[in-house]
């Protein structure tokens, strides 16, 4: 026979022997049941019962209430009940002309077993059409319960509290309809007649609705929001007494090319859009922010809007930030939150899909996109009785298409909307504004920064001692100031502090004039002469201070940077579990911000948020954070590095003292900010050169670190940190989140520890992560951690595919038993063996298995 055929033959005996073991079964099933009928076929027959008892009851609940009209959602409920009872019917017809009966009841079933085989296509085919019934009845369940509870919203709109006021409209016509309901209720005394009844349903009805779209307004506008929303906003300071007023007045002759800002703001009909620009540090940003806030500003555009509904919105990129401060969805969610906070009553118009979502399921609250939210900003400015105005700055800081990003704002300014938008220079932007009202801001500034230098110089006893010797030589010295600055108030700052300083060491007038001639116009020449300037000693410290600071995620605290800062590595391993007194964090920071200073030459500052007093340590403009960005200057601050210094080190000593100094007592304490905490610490570390930093140091480390999680843990019963909900789905533990970074190391070292304790739950959820791990060391981890009394069952269970070496451990294990099919007496044909799910293991290490794949 050639192989072909014989593999053809094989082929069919295999068949026959599953479909003869399948009526065996059938047969079996049908002797042993009293009613000669398959267990499989006996449930058909009950489920299919089970849904005419529920018809019926359905029919018997429509009966008492006559008269009332069927919504949709249950004339279509009503069409699937009848299909499927139908259906059921048949099923019963089918199963009922396979019962057994007569003397030879094994023979019967046998012969009965073989109809039933034939029949199974018929049965087969009806059980999908119910499958599929029943997919559309749970929609339409949905459906006609949520109809059902729209009633009972009075409950949800009592709790109900808007963001902003605009949603006292909604609360008073509530009130109102609840004062009507009332009075109508007193007006018709004991007994109401049915045209009573009908109004107050209606009433009610209008009330519950009311309350619902509350509740989605609501959601939609957390939704929209985000925690960085007003970040960049805050972080840019106010402009300086006194300057930036000429924005507010009418060009003299000499800024011809500056076009009237007031006019543009309550024009109709002088162009929508209207183009900040300028050179880099010259004050865009702080421009913006002032017309932005300035009550002139609305004066101006309510003569604009007239008898029109203004509204109002900004957003300010920053690339310093997260993404979302930088990418257009953070740029429309900013806007339409501002917006709609003001009007939520326009959100169900804006977002009509996801309030239909929200309607039928109460859903509509996935990821936002840029399509869907450009085409909800279009269509908000669309509405006739509005009128809006955004101001957007930092165009050059978006993260992506630069001319897309113009040509949208170009696109949505119109007749109802103005936008005023600010940038660098860039060819990009001039081609899409050249013909837009604008102004170039260093050529307005000069009295601005008079003002400003003035103000420093004035308040300066050392400049008044110097003008008191010589006032000529002291007013030249200010006025050199503003001639070089060429507009850039970056520039201003900065030499401005550096020639202050001289004046505090007591130079003469002389040496400051040498001073401020030999540093550089250009900010990025300036920017390396300050550092330049330092000793090698500071320059080495600013140089990590740098590092420090890039490798943040975000701006840091003042206090955690002087953490990172601290020197000597095993500071933070020896420091005591205790919060920090209040006096001993005012002295840290101070301390650390007076470092700054004296290392960076202003180029990295701790700066205040507004009128919070939330500082952050931060490079002291976009510039300075380009400028380190360079790959000269850049190998130059790695350079001038000692070879012992780590920055992930540095930030895993921060980490490590952030959690020691933290209040459990006080309840402030959040289990997901104490995770996010002990994932940052692991990742730094397992980062850290470990050639650098040395295998003890990590391991005294994480050592610290877990007992640090136990204090806390021990001083508060209730922060129940490895099993909480919010912080993640399933448990984990220390030794897991250590595994999972690949510090495989240190897990051997702590199960080869037997004086080590580890929980069984813990050593479960290690497993588990060990079973489905690539690593090589995972087959090594995994023995071990059996030999700790780890489970095999529940990881087996859950591995998706088991290598060769990790079957050999599994095999070799005594746990293995435990997964073994029990034996057997007899053949059981009623259960369903062949469709056991069973682990998947390699060919070549299943053959090893005995008995695993037999009967």
């Amino acid at each position: 026979m050639d192989p072909l055929s014989a593999i053809g033959l094989a082929s069919n005996v295999i068949q026959f022997v599953e479909f003869a073991g399948k009526l065996i079964g059938e047969a079996q099933e049908a002797y042993e049941s009293a009613e000669g009928v398959s267990l499989r076929n006996a449930n058909v027959e009950n489920i299919a019962n089970d849904l005419l008892s529920l018809h019926q009851q359905l029919k018997r609940d429509a009966c008492r209430t006559p008269g009332s009209t069927a919504s949709a959602a249950e004339e279509q409920l009503q069409r699937l009940v009848a299909e499927s009872t139908q259906i059921a019917e048949k099923l019963i017809q089918i199963v009922q002309g396979l019962r057994g009966g007569g003397h030879n009841r094994r023979w019967t079933s046998v012969r009965h077993a073989l109809a039933s085989a034939w029949k199974q296509k018929d049965i087969t085919v009806l059980k999908a059409r119910l499958g599929e019934i029943r997919q559309q009845l749970d929609t339409t369940l949905l459906i006609c319960v949520r109809e059902r509870i729209n009633n009972a919203d009075e409950y949800r709109l009592r709790h109900t509290r808007r963001q902003s006021d605009g949603s006292l409209l909604l609360r008073s016509e509530i009130k109102q309809q609840h004062q009507e309901l009332l009075q109508a209720i007193r007006d018709c005394g004991a007994r109401l007649d049915e045209d009573q009844i009908v109004q107050l349903s209606a009433r009610l009805d209008a009330s519950a609705e009311l309350g619902v779209e509350s509740q989605f307004c609501k959601r939609i506008l957390a939704h929209l929001e985000f925690q960085e929303i007003q970040d960049r906003y805050e972080r840019i300071d106010p402009a300086h007494r006194s300057t930036f007023e000429w924005i507010f007045k009418k060009p003299d002759d000499s800024h011809a090319e500056w076009a009237d800002f007031p006019q543009w703001l309550a024009a109709e009909d002088d162009g929508n859009f209207y183009w900040m620009t300028g050179k880099a540090g010259s004050g865009k940003s702080t421009l913006m922010k002032h017309v932005y806030d300035d009550e002139r500003t609305l004066e101006y555009l309510t003569r604009w809007s007239k008898e029109n509904f203004l509204l109002t919105a900004g957003f300010f990129f920053w690339n310093a930030g997260r993404e979302v401060q930088m990418t257009g969805v953070g740029l429309l969610r900013t806007l339409l939150y501002q917006l709609l906070n003001t009007q939520p009553t326009l959100i169900k118009q804006v977002f009509s899909k996801r309030w239909e979502s929200y309607q039928a399921l109460r859903g509509g609250f996935y990821a936002w996109t840029w399509p869907e939210l450009k085409d909800a900003l279009y269509a908000l400015c669309a509405i006739d009785s509005l009128r809006i105005a955004l101001f957007v700055d930092g165009l050059d800081e978006f993260d992506g298409d630069h001319e897309e990003l113009a040509t949208f704002l170009l696109q949505l300014s119109g007749p109802r909307t103005k936008i005023c938008a600010a940038s660098r220079p860039w060819l990009v932007f001039e081609d899409c504004f050249e013909s837009q009202p604008s102004l170039l801001l260093e050529h307005l500034t000069r009295k601005d920064i008079q003002v400003y230098v003035e103000d420093a110089f004035m308040s300066s006893k050392h400049f008044l001692r110097l003008r008191r010797r010589s006032e000529s030589q002291a007013l030249d010295l200010l006025e050199g100031v503003v001639n070089k600055s060429s507009g850039v108030f970056l520039w201003v700052n900065l030499v401005t502090s550096s020639l202050l300083q001289g004046m505090a060491n007591a130079d003469r007038i002389s040496e400051l004039n040498r001073r401020l001639d030999s540093l550089p116009t250009d900010l990025e020449a300036l920017f390396e002469r300050l550092l330049r300037s330092l000793e090698s000693f500071y320059f080495s410290h600013a140089a990590q201070l740098v590092q420090i600071l890039k490798s943040a995620p975000v701006p840091p605290k003042p206090l955690d940077m002087s953490y990172a800062d601290e020197e000597g590595s095993m500071t933070a391993i020896q420091a005591p579990i205790e919060p920090l007194a209040i006096s001993d964090q005012i002295e840290r920071v101070e301390t650390m911000r007076r470092r700054l200073n004296s290392r960076c030459k202003g180029l990295i500052a701790v700066a205040q948020f507004g009128n919070s007093n939330l500082e952050r340590v931060e490079f002291l403009h976009r510039t300075v954070k380009d400028f380190f960005d360079k790959p000269r200057i850049w190998a130059e601050v790695l350079e001038a590095t000692p070879e012992s210094f780590d920055v992930h080190q540095c930030w895993a000593n921060s980490l490590l003292m952030e959690l020691k100094t933290c209040d459990t007592d006080s309840g402030m304490t959040v289990p997901a900010d104490l995770f996010r905490l002990i994932q940052w610490a692991i990742q730094h570390v397992e980062q850290c050169d470990t050639a650098a930093v040395g295998r003890d140091w990590q391991t005294a480390y994480l050592d610290e670190v877990d007992k640090t999680i136990k204090e806390l843990v021990l001083r508060n019963k209730t922060l129940k940190l490895w099993s909480q909900p919010e912080v993640f789905s399933s448990g984990t533990c220390f030794l897991d989140l250590v595994f999972q970074h690949g510090m495989i190391f240190y897990v051997r070292e702590k199960l080869d520890d037997d004086g080590f304790e580890i929980a069984e739950d813990d050593l479960d959820i290690l497993l588990d992560n060990v079973v489905n791990s690539t690593s090589p060391l995972s087959s090594v981890v995994a023995k071990r951690i059996l030999e700790r009394g780890g489970s095999l069952e529940r990881n087996l269970s859950t591995a998706p595919t088991l290598t060769p070496q990790m079957t050999e451990i599994f095999l070799e294990h005594k746990k293995t038993l435990s997964i073994r099919p029990k034996p057997q007496k007899k053949l059981s044909f009623g259960k369903s063996w062949y469709n056991r799910p069973l682990p998947r293991l390699p060919k070549q290490a299943a053959t090893k298995i005995e008995g695993f794949w037999s009967l």
